[in-house]
This record gives structure tokens, C-alpha cells and sequence, in this order.
């Protein structure tokens, strides 16, 4: 059972969460360089079956998106984020984040992409919910649709938010 110190403890860590739409993330705003001048080596070698293991950071296995992006998973929690890990100076914090988050979700179907930043001088949680069974996204509170459902006709209707949410998931 949870004292009242931990229930405000969590609902604080809660009030620190903006849900935000994917696109809205760093990381679809991040430039993949790619070097002119560097030979593209697709050769496969004989028999190679091996595979190495990616890097863990605690519970945060690194991972590389096939577009060439970095980020990190966490298997225990299930959650995602595109901050490096190894650069993030409060790690405890992020963690309690993702606890409350999900305590206050219930889904643990329900895969968390977080990502940390400052909003107005304080340490706020971007985030939202990815629910893979139903090919959608969703959040903890209300989200105003209005910049992503903006060229959509009708947007009224649930069938069409849906639609665009699943687009979203995608």
C-alpha cells in the first residue's frame, strides 16, 4: 500500500509529463550524416553468424534504428528513449518517472517511449504510450490534437483521430 508521502511523490513525478505526438521528438529532427569520402561495405562474410551483444547502461541496452539513429530500451520497464543514456546525469529520476508513468497506466502491454528535456527551467518528461495490440498511440491525460490532426477533414469523429493515431503508431 502506498504511504501519502509516495503518493505525492508520484503524482508529482507525473505532473512532470508532457505527452507529445512522435514526430515531435528529437530524434525526427536529428540529421543522419552520412561521410562522402567512406567506402559502403556490404559484403556479407562466409558462415557469419555470430552477433555481438549491444552495450547495456544499467538496465538500458543500446540499440541503433536501421535509419542510423542511437537509442535505448529497457526490457524491465518497457520503455524507450533517444536520450543518451550514458550522458544523463539524473538516471535515478528518469527511472522514477517511468515507474510512476506506468504504475499509473496499468498497461504493461503498453511500451513507454520517454525522452527528457527542460521546459520552462524545469526537468520535464516528453512521452507516450505505444499499444502495440491495437496499432495505435495513446497518453495519461487529454492531448490537444489540433497541430496533428490540422489537415485532417472532419476531425471530429473518432474514426478519423484513430486513424491518424494509428498513422502515428507507424
Amino acid at each position: 500500500m502506498a504511504t501519502a508521502g509516495s503518493q505525492q511523490q508520484i503524482v508529482g513525478l507525473l505532473e512532470r509529463g508532457i505527452g507529445i505526438w512522435p514526430t515531435q521528438l528529437p530524434r525526427y529532427a536529428e540529421a543522419v550524416m552520412l561521410v562522402d569520402d567512406e567506402i559502403e561495405d556490404t559484403l556479407v562474410p562466409m558462415k557469419e553468424i555470430n552477433y555481438s551483444s549491444p552495450p547495456m547502461i544499467r538496465d538500458w541496452q543500446e540499440l541503433v534504428h536501421p535509419l542510423g539513429s542511437t537509442y535505448y530500451y529497457n526490457n524491465r520497464k518497457n520503455a524507450y528513449t533517444s536520450m543518451n543514456i550514458g550522458h544523463y546525469q539524473d538516471l535515478q529520476r528518469l527511472d522514477d518517472f517511468i515507474d510512476a508513468s506506468r504504475s499509473a497506466a496499468k498497461e504493461d502491454g503498453w511500451v513507454l517511449v520517454v525522452y527528457p528535456t527542460i521546459f520552462m527551467g524545469e526537468e520535464r518528461f516528453q512521452y507516450y504510450y505505444v499499444v502495440p495490440d491495437h496499432q495505435i498511440i495513446a497518453w495519461l491525460e487529454d492531448m490537444d490534437g489540433h497541430i496533428l490532426f490540422g489537415e485532417c477533414i472532419n476531425p471530429s469523429k473518432w474514426r478519423h483521430k484513430r486513424l491518424e493515431l494509428e498513422a502515428q503508431y507507424w
